[in-house]
């Protein structure tokens, strides 16, 4: 104020009208209280002197810098700033900084007092769309670009005119702010104001998204906070705005590769993070931006190297009560954890695990802490060797289920939990915890009868099913505790017939579900097990996953004897069975999961003829045994579903004539009967019930089954059952 009022005394001499032009302005800085800058507005119309004075004689020095002092003295009381605006006070001074462009005085005071008049929002936009006070700024910033006062008057006028959404966008595109902002950081680097200001700025600008390339990839916005970040470590400030400005920057996919290894954003990030551990406001912008970096995929690999795991970590320890950074650091290690070079690193190393179930447990009712965690659990334990100490060491499934309780209604927490759930019961070590310690059978079952019509809950749900019920321990409880087997089969309803992933794990939990004795009846009587696998089967011919898968489950569920009649007459097992093994002749695993479901179903007598008969059984084991000649497993099947068959009287000339049964059986024998006891047992009793219809013995007789049997009762002569089954062939051969 003391050098302006000497500026102006100096000129009076110059001309008696600016001299009393520029005596009225400098009455109008001397006003000290609020009260009486209030009352030269509102009272004395000082707005309207002030602006047509600026107008009328603004040209000379001294009224341009008289103006500006005036007016900032009278914008210092905040209910003046909204009139002098609307009085035409933001184009005065615009008008003056054009007018003296080369002094410095007049490019700082004017900056200082378009700050001022910004400080009101509501200004904001009439300030860079009417009078074009952006573009101002940026030109005298240019014009001076040494002086570092322009610099940091500037940088506070651009912080607080980019405050206003509209403004952003023009003020980049247009006025060239981002580019101003940068120059001013770089020539100034050593000014915390301007490093200050010029990141506040930038904040701002970056909130558009159509910003996010400009400021990054042609204004070098992310070098330029980088720097500010690294020789102002110590201004929180700067460290706040640093973070928070890379945030929003790193939105946009194209810039995460440029801000990380180029700019050297993360490690910045991570430094800010590091020395100022004690702010929340750096947290969650810290924890924000490695978020955004780490979308991109090429840069989860550096970010980890730089720290950015263990900064997360820290700041989720040291802020567990903020749901933000919560939210922020369970998204950073879900995208962390999607290379996986940095999954065992991220629980082993940084304690990653840890952290997120510990931030689900201080958030548990709210829906996106949870929903986070179990997603960056999920990523984690993609990795095999993390699922146990995932669950044994942090209780990351007793977690999961919590939070599924806590929010059964919510989809997104089903989807998440359920995959997390999936995956942590991988290995067989979480099999029995995770159902027994966890409750993790009832939290899935659950979530699957409340989100019924989501495919990815049924998917996550069948494949999380069937690897808990691979132990044998938690077979029957998930059976009859948590009705796994009703959840199965409900999510195969609704969605087995479109999605070969539901079929194909609600077979294998089925499968598995049915090894238990005590399973086997409830689930096709009570649950209808033999349907659903049926119809899986059916929708997925074509698939040979769902067709092994299929297959075995029928096996297993045809141990028992008394669901032989209802699988067969009421759900159609043989149809399908024979079905698949059609389409996949050529694979042995359905060729031998085929034959003994057909081995099975075939030890009911009232199966045999319709299985013979109507479903073509014979025709499908005799090819499988043909297309496999040399697997010994479907030999056994084989020969001992023939040997089923051929107890039904009807059976035995068909199966023989028609469909090659005693031509398959001999030789299964020949290759295998002389090292395996049970194909030899199998063998030589299909051929015993084949010989009690003398029609067949002919055909056999004249194939050298006599022969083939001596040659097998040689090798296992020790054993009664061949004795007395060759034996007995061989009398009925020689009659």
């Amino acid at each position: 104020m003391a050098a302006t009022a000497a500026v102006i005394m100096a000129a009076m001499a110059a001309s008696s009208e600016v001299t009393a032009r520029a005596a009225t302005l400098l009455v109008m800085c001397g006003a000290k209280t609020e009260a009486s800058r209030v009352a030269l507005v509102r009272n004395r119309g000082a707005d309207r002197v002030v602006v047509e004075t600026m107008a009328a004689h603004g040209g000379h020095l001294v009224v341009a810098l008289a103006g500006c002092s005036a007016l900032r003295n009278l914008l210092t009381a905040a209910s003046n700033r909204v009139p002098l605006v609307r009085a035409g006070a933001g184009r005065a001074v615009v008008a003056a900084m054009a007018a003296h462009a080369g002094a410095a005085k007049v490019a700082r005071s004017g900056c200082v007092t378009l700050m001022w008049m910004a400080e009101e929002i509501s200004n904001c936009v009439p300030l860079v769309r009417d009078a074009r006070a952006g573009a101002a700024v940026v030109a005298v910033m240019a014009a001076h670009a040494g002086d570092v006062g322009v610099a940091g008057a500037g940088l506070r006028a651009l912080w607080n005119l980019s405050a206003a959404g509209d403004n952003q966008v023009p003020l980049v595109r247009d006025a060239g702010a981002a580019r101003a902002v940068v120059a001013a950081m770089t020539a100034h680097a050593g000014d915390a104001e301007v490093a200050r200001a010029g990141s506040r700025a930038l904040w701002n600008l970056a909130v558009p998204v159509d910003n996010h390339i400009p400021l990054v990839q042609d204004a070098s916005a992310g070098r330029a906070l980088v720097a500010a970040m690294a020789a102002h470590a110590g201004e929180v400030d700067v460290a706040r705005s640093g973070c928070a400005a890379l945030m929003l920057m790193a939105v946009e996919p194209t810039n995460g590769v440029p801000l990380v290894r180029d700019a050297g954003a993360g490690r910045a990030v991570v430094a800010a993070m590091a020395a100022h551990g004690g702010d929340v406001e750096v947290a969650r912008g810290g924890s924000r931006a490695l978020w955004n970096l780490s979308v991109t995929g090429d840069n989860c690999v550096p970010l980890m190297l730089a720290g950015a795991a263990r900064a997360v970590v820290a700041a989720m320890a040291a802020h567990r009560g903020d749901a933000v950074v919560a939210v922020a650091g369970n998204r950073v290690f879900r995208n962390l954890a999607g290379a996986a070079t940095n999954r065992v690193a991220l629980v082993r190393d940084v304690g990653a695990g840890r952290a997120v179930v510990a931030a689900m447990a201080a958030h548990t009712d709210d829906v996106l802490v949870v929903c986070t965690g179990c997603t960056a659990l999920m990523w984690m334990a993609e990795e095999p060797t993390n699922c146990v100490p995932l669950v044994r060491d942090t209780s990351a499934g007793v977690i999961v289920v919590a939070a599924m309780a806590a929010h059964a209604g919510n989809v997104e927490v089903a989807h998440a939990g359920s995959h997390a759930l999936w995956n942590l019961s991988a290995p067989a070590d979480n099999h029995v915890p995770l159902v027994r310690d966890a409750g993790a059978a009832h939290a899935v079952v659950a979530a699957m009868a409340a989100h019924g019509d989501n495919a990815s809950v049924a998917r996550a749900g069948c494949n999380m099913l069937w690897n808990l019920s691979e132990a044998a321990d938690n077979r029957v409880p998930l059976a009859r505790d948590a009705e796994a087997g009703r959840a199965v089969v409900a999510a195969m309803a609704a969605h087995a017939s479109d999605n070969r992933d539901v079929a194909r794990a609600g077979c294998g939990a089925l499968r598995n579900l049915a090894v238990a004795a005590d399973n086997r009846v409830p689930l096709v009587r009570d649950a209808g097990a033999g349907r659903a696998v049926v119809a899986a089967l059916a929708a997925h011919t074509d698939n040979v996953e769902v067709a092994r898968a299929g297959c075995t489950a029928l096996v297993w569920m045809a141990e028992e004897l008394a669901n032989c009649v209802p699988l067969e007459r009421d759900a159609g097992a043989g149809f399908a069975v024979v079905a698949v093994m059609a389409v996949h002749g050529g694979d042995a695993g359905v060729a031998v999961a085929g034959s003994r479901a057909l081995w099975n179903l075939s030890a009911a007598a009232d199966n045999q003829v319709p299985l013979v008969r109507d479903a073509g059984a014979g025709h499908a084991v005799v090819a499988a045994m043909a297309a496999h000649g040399e697997n010994v497993e479907v030999a056994r099947a084989g020969c001992s579903a023939l040997w089923n068959m051929v107890a039904a009287a009807d059976n035995r000339v068909p199966l023989v004539r028609d469909a090659g049964a005693g031509a398959a059986v001999l030789a299964a024998l020949m290759a295998h009967g002389h090292a395996d006891l049970e194909v030899a047992v199998a063998g030589c009793g299909a051929l015993c019930g084949m010989l009690d219809d003398a029609g067949n013995k002919p055909a056999l007789s004249a194939a050298g089954a006599a022969v083939v049997v001596e040659a097998c009762l040689a090798a296992h002569s020790a054993d009664d059952r061949m004795s007395v089954l060759a034996s007995d062939a061989l009398a009925r051969l020689s009659e």
